[in-house]
């Protein structure tokens, strides 16, 4: 009888307004640049993100991404998959999220050159952030986060031989996100 009635307790408690699932837009700036054969070039941008994902329990959820980000020449269109953890279950809390996918990118740089083209690869993203409630159908979330992007240089040289590079990106990104 004691299990029963906690157990009903806890069905009745839930409210009938709690949204089992989100749409979520990000906007942020981009602060990093990439690693090239040993050299840091700075390279600042910003992205524009949408995540649909579903709530697992009051303070966990997880979703499917996709966005773009942009740089002064490349382009980057990550895929990723979302993990998000409340630290209470309060409306306003502070979060962490993680992110992890593929991102496909081309170079508007490299358009002039025969030969030669830029490939995207595996997209990495931790943060915090804090979530501010404001009604019952939007919330804003301002977030700190590393991001970490792989890609792969390809050039041939003369027609002759064909050259692989491995670039990596590594970035602090600001964002402001809308929850609905």
């Amino acid at each position: 009888m004691v299990l029963m009635s906690d157990a009903m307790a806890q069905e009745t408690g839930k409210s009938e307004t709690t949204r089992e699932d989100f749409i979520r837009l990000d906007i942020a700036y981009i602060i990093g640049g990439q690693v090239y054969n040993d050299n840091f070039l700075y390279n600042p941008g910003f992205n524009l993100y949408g995540t649909y994902g579903i709530y697992l329990n009051e303070r966990v959820s997880t979703g499917l991404g996709t966005g773009v980000q942009l740089f002064r020449d490349e382009k980057f269109i990550p895929v990723f998959i979302e993990l998000s953890g409340f630290i209470s279950k309060k409306k306003n809390t502070r979060l962490l999220s993680f992110q992890f996918g593929y991102s496909f990118a081309w170079s508007e740089s490299l358009r002039n050159l025969t030969n030669s083209r830029l490939n995207g690869g595996i997209y990495l993203n931790a943060g915090f952030g804090r979530k501010f409630y404001l009604n019952e159908v939007i919330s804003i979330i301002l977030n700190i986060s590393y991001r970490h992007q792989f890609a792969e240089f390809q050039y041939e040289v003369f027609n002759l031989s064909n050259y692989r590079e491995r670039i990596n990106y590594d970035m602090l990104v600001i964002g402001t996100s809308f929850m609905f």
